[in-house]
Parts: structure tokens; sequence; C-alpha cells
């Protein structure tokens, strides 16, 4: 009788999992798949733990670092064409009979036009719609010399818990993830023209 209560306690304790170990669960699943591919000897994984973190990066996120980003892009390109304006002015005071390289500024135009239209596209998604939600996993793995260590990263899944990006060893955390699709085909649009 006791070998049968505790097949049975044993068997509710499994099924009874609460949603965010199931959730857990599965993330750990989706992760260890693409860890495994990228490691040099995959058999000597060792998982040792999964947390869900407290950031989630929604689509409001993911349009300012893309703002920002292309705001800096504009910048750096007017400085740009705005130092080549000047070097050649400076040539042509030096050397007035040679021929100087015409100022390209293509590449500004592209800039401002592709923050234009992300602004403006902007104005039509949910700010407060999830990109993404982040874990943060550890676990143990043979280095490139045999040894084994420790390694810690972030994880970053889509709303559906696939994987959308495991940052491993990096202190600089990823801005942008699970964005809309919308979004790539502005930026594909304006390099096919």
């Amino acid at each position: 009788m006791k070998p049968i209560l505790i097949v049975t306690t044993l068997l509710i304790s499994i099924g009874c999992s609460t949603p965010e170990e199931k959730e857990l669960k599965q993330v750990r699943k989706n992760s260890e798949e693409v860890i495994k591919n990228g490691m040099g000897n995959p058999k000597s994984y060792e998982f040792i733990s999964i947390v869900k973190e407290s950031r989630v990066i929604t689509q409001g996120d993911n349009i300012d670092q893309r703002i920002k980003s292309f705001t800096s892009s504009v910048e750096t390109w007017k400085s740009s064409i705005s130092n080549e304006i000047t070097l050649n002015e400076y040539t042509k005071s030096l050397f007035p009979n040679i021929d100087v390289t015409p100022v390209d500024s293509s590449r500004l135009q592209e800039s401002i036009k592709l923050l234009e239209l992300i602004e403006e596209w902007s104005k039509s998604v949910d700010r407060n719609e999830i990109g993404c939600y982040t874990y943060t996993i550890s676990f143990r793995g043979e280095n490139s010399l045999g040894g084994m260590v420790v390694t810690k990263g972030t994880v970053y899944t889509k709303p559906d818990l696939s994987v959308e990006n495991i940052d491993i060893g990096s202190s600089n955390p990823l801005y942008t993830c699970g964005e809309k699709e919308e979004y790539f085909n502005i930026v594909l649009s304006t390099q096919n023209n």
C-alpha cells in the first residue's frame, strides 16, 4: 500500500506544475537547443538554473531604441559631411588646381527618410505590447581547452516562449527584441529604393 501512495503522490506532484514552472521548463528546453548547437562539445552541457527576470522589452522600448539609433546615425552623417566639406574647402585653398571628390549625402538622406518612416509608423503601434521576456540561465560546459566552466547568460524569448536571442558573456543588454515585421519591411523598403 505504501508504494502505491508514494507513486500516486509523485504523479500528482508532477501533474500539478504551476504555470510558472511550465513556462520555465519550456524556456529551458528552447534555450538548451540553441546553446547546445553553439557549443564545441554539446555533450558537456550541464544545466544549473533558469530564472525569469522582471525586465520585459515592449514594442515601445523597441521603437524608442530604434529612433535613438537612427537619430544618432543622422547626426553622425551630418557631422561627417560637414567635416568632408571643410576638408574639401581647405584642400581647394591650398591646391586650387586639384579636383576634390564631391560630398555624397545619400547615406544621410537615407537615414533621414528611414527615421521619418519609423516615427510615422510608430504612431500606429501599441507601445505596451510585449516584445520579449528575459530570463537568466546558468550552465556548465567545456571551454575550448577542455575545462569545465560555469556560464551565465540572458535569454530573450518572444511571447510564445520561442528564443529570440541568447546573450552570453556580454555586459551590454539587448535593447530591442521581438520587433514587429512591419519595422523590418520599412528598413527593407528604403534599401530597395
